[in-house]
């Protein structure tokens, strides 16, 4: 029978250094964590905010009480209390949507087309105002039929949703109640990697769980958040049912709400993202006054980041940061009526620099709707400016379209864009133009795409037609067949391409040349 190994004896030396190794370091880490000074779940240096009525978010109140602890407890105590002080102020919800029946019942009663049916979940949030108001997720509680809000002193009261914004994913609910124990919004610029914060909610229906850890990264930005979102990432385990609580510093104030995880198994694997407090203080704020709706500027463009690619193409000058227009939307938008088009690369707004396409949706979306704005911008590396007055972004954007039936190819410019892009190609003729919805009707467009190609790889499909390689205009299938004979093997091509009336610009990796 084999036996655990006898693990080698510690000398009374090396244990008392050991020991005080580890007292050292928990103390640094206690005075890191408290050497701003703790302060109370209604205090921090969060600036008070007058709303006006009874949703104004109110003004901090007392220091935690961790003045006399000393020695490797201290981070203990530091979490008692922060759990202490900001568990009363966070709340489980219980919700239940209306959702639409598909598909047909294997129930004995009735068929099961149509209608609707209950679907019930639930989620956290946090009490930010004395008077009942709590910041939640939209996702938790948008298009629900009815909400029951659980109170930490087991009260459960009916909630309301005063206004929601699926953009941010945040909501506000209000339930009738006064004098309740509030959570304080703190600056959540402020907050820097490496922090200790606490993520309080109800993971799977486990109310009042805490968790601990640091802020993993600030400003990281998702391709699956929202748009002018840059999120706190954290590895304080968050669940689901964490959707909508706070995310909390050690000082009591709350830096963030609890939004989204990212997991293979659907639990916690140590990376959670929170909205930051100054973007729920600003939506709160929107939400709860005037006649809360959420109103953001629209230049009416779809933009890209600027890589090297791009800007060697565009005849961008070294160094230079910005956004690539990829499609401008009809001529009624505002950026069409400013002379603004594709392929100009904005690098300016109003003289705040734009450094990439999240950066401009960002400015132009903190625009009030009938402002004009200066636009300074490059088009074939020339600076120039415009005057755009900005619109009210419509609440639902997106492109529709059907998949049409792409033309015959021409079988004498397909050979070398078959063998080095790895497509098919026809030209576009005024009825590939109109089945295909086209804004330009001249170019290549692809007939079949080889899946294991450079032009799969570089997420290219049939149909789409090709305006552009590198420097060279495309206006028909020789064109592009001219062009990829004449390309470097091993650089970079950039692409214009249109997709159902829809311009975007697409890199190509040609090392397969």
């Amino acid at each position: 029978m084999s036996e655990f190994p006898t693990p080698p004896a510690v000398s009374p030396e090396r244990r008392k250094a050991r020991h005080s190794l580890i007292g050292i370091v928990a103390t640094v880490l206690v005075a890191l964590a408290l050497v701003v000074g703790a302060k109370a779940l209604n205090g921090g240096a969060a600036a008070a905010f007058s709303l006006g009525g009874d949703a104004a978010l109110p003004e901090s109140g007392a220091p935690l009480d961790v003045a006399n602890a000393s020695g490797p407890e201290s981070l203990s105590i530091a979490f008692a209390s922060v759990a202490k002080t900001v568990s009363p102020a966070v709340v489980h919800l219980n919700i239940v949507k209306e959702v639409r029946r598909t598909g047909i019942s294997v129930f004995p009663f009735g068929n099961g087309e149509g209608g609707t049916m209950r679907q019930r979940g639930s989620g956290s949030g946090v009490i930010v105002n004395p008077n009942g108001y709590i910041l939640t997720n939209n996702h938790v509680v948008g298009n629900t039929s009815s909400i029951e809000v659980k109170l930490s002193d087991g009260r459960r009261l009916k909630g309301t949703v005063v206004g929601t914004d699926p953009q941010t994913d945040l909501a506000v609910v209000k339930i009738d109640a006064t004098g309740l124990p509030y959570a304080s919004l703190g600056n959540s610029d402020a907050i820097q990697q490496g922090e200790w914060v606490v993520a309080v909610g109800s993971p799977f229906g486990l109310e009042q769980t805490i968790t601990a850890g640091i802020v993993s990264a600030t400003g990281r930005q998702l391709p699956a958040g929202s748009p002018y979102e840059s999120y706190i990432q954290t590895d304080a385990s968050i669940n689901p049912g964490n959707s909508g609580g706070p995310l909390v510093n050690l000082r009591g104030e709350v830096v963030g709400i609890n939004t989204l995880i990212f997991s293979e198994s659907g639990g916690s694997q140590g990376i959670g993202f929170a909205i930051p407090s100054n973007m729920a203080r600003k939506i709160y704020t929107a939400l709860t006054t005037g006649d809360g709706k959420i109103t953001r500027g629209y230049f009416g463009v779809s933009v890209r980041d600027l890589d090297d690619a791009l800007a060697e193409s565009l005849l961008v000058p070294e160094g230079t940061k910005g956004a690539v227009v990829a499609d401008v939307a009809a001529e009624s938008a505002p950026a069409a009526k400013a002379g603004l088009r594709s392929g100009d690369v904005i690098t300016a707004i109003d003289g705040k620099p734009i450094e990439s396409a999240r950066s401009l949706t960002s400015s132009v979306a903190d625009v009030a709707p009938g402002s004009t704005v200066t636009v300074e911008f490059l088009r074939d590396g020339k600076r120039q400016s415009t005057s755009v007055t900005v619109a009210e972004r419509p609440r639902n954007l997106g492109v529709s379209g059907q998949e049409e039936e792409p033309p015959a190819e021409d079988e004498g410019s397909s050979q070398a864009s078959r063998a080095k892009l790895g497509v098919n190609i026809a030209d576009v003729t005024p009825e590939v133009a109109a089945q295909l919805k086209l804004r330009e009707a001249k170019g290549a467009v692809i007939t079949g795409v080889d899946p294991s190609g450079v032009a799969a790889q570089a997420g290219l499909q049939s149909g789409d037609v090709i305006h552009r390689f590198g420097k060279s205009a495309v206006t028909s299938a020789a064109d592009l067949a001219k062009a990829v004979e004449s390309a470097t093997p091993g650089s970079q091509v950039v692409l214009q391409v249109e997709r159902r009336g829809t311009l975007t610009f697409v890199t190509i990796e040609l090392d397969g040349l």
